[in-house]
């Protein structure tokens, strides 16, 4: 399958052992505690978030969402995007790079403990791989090295993270085993998916499903919607309805029913310890 292209429904493949009722997600629901650890953009939210509560204080409100952001760009995230532009994640000596920490903020500094933490252990499982079985076998990740990076983004990880996941189920070419292999992770509930929503358009087809996914895991008081139009307006990714709101941008126009749709100017986003900023109305 690729890109809006659909291979059918009569293509049907065993359930792997880690999607079975009972199974808690096996290894793949823990590579998932380990992947913030991988994320380009994680850095970003914590400065944001530290910029928020610099400015407003924990606990703080901000009624003007625009003025918000326009300002966390001229005051901050321009001159910051800059400097980190030029990061290397590593040196000349294979050291890791910190990310840049213009707040000292312990967010960014759990991050890049982890970052260390998971460098370090790759690195030794490597040497005893070279030194033990360069000449074949695997190499594998223990429980205790997924714990000892995990326990290091604890601080920084959010209480609701939901991720989509690429995978590729295979068999181990020489012993015959069913393999999950990742390919890709996606942090959001339905991005992977909406570009197929137009191929089952039947009643409850595909985007139904996906509403229905994510009303099941909406935490309390919270509403999923997606932002309509603004900077990164695209016809790239026509699709479906994939949530039950709409935040609608000054001069955009919604496709949901007006008691559906969020105006921007009604919005406000408020600090909350332990979770960092949220959008309410």
């Amino acid at each position: 399958m690729y890109e809006d292209t659909s291979a059918g429904r009569d293509l049907a493949a065993a359930p792997p052992a880690w999607a079975e009722p009972g199974s808690g997600g096996g290894s793949l629901r823990s590579v998932e505690r380990i992947l913030p650890a991988f994320d380009l953009t994680a850095a970003q939210r914590i400065t944001f978030e530290g910029f928020f509560t610099a400015r407003y204080g924990p606990g703080g409100r901000c009624e003007d969402l625009l003025g918000l952001v326009h300002d966390f760009h001229e005051d901050f995230f321009d001159q910051y995007l800059s400097f980190t532009a030029r990061r290397t994640p590593f040196d000349a000596r294979g050291e890791y790079v910190p990310e840049e920490n213009w707040l000292g903020l312990p967010g960014i500094r759990a991050l890049d403990a982890a970052r260390r933490a998971f460098t370090d252990r790759m690195r030794a499982h490597w040497a005893a791989y070279e030194e033990h079985g360069a000449g074949g076998g695997e190499l594998r990740l223990s429980g205790e090295d997924v714990e000892a990076v995990a326990a290091e983004l604890e601080p920084v990880v959010p209480g609701f993270a939901p991720r989509c996941h690429h995978l590729q189920l295979a068999r181990d070419p020489e012993t015959g085993a069913d393999l999950t292999v990742l390919n890709r992770s996606y942090g959001g509930l339905s991005f992977p998916f909406s570009r197929f929503t137009h191929l089952y358009p039947e009643p409850a087809g595909l985007e139904g499903e996906l509403r229905a996914t994510a009303a099941g895991v909406t935490p309390p008081g919270a509403v999923f919607a997606e932002v309509t139009g603004g900077a990164v307006t695209t016809n790239l990714n026509l699709h479906g309805r994939l949530t039950e709101y709409e935040i609608v941008c000054p001069g955009e126009s919604g496709t949901l029913p007006e008691e559906r749709l969020l105006r921007l100017d009604d919005l406000y986003a408020e600090h909350v310890p332990q979770t960092g900023p949220r959008g309410a109305a």
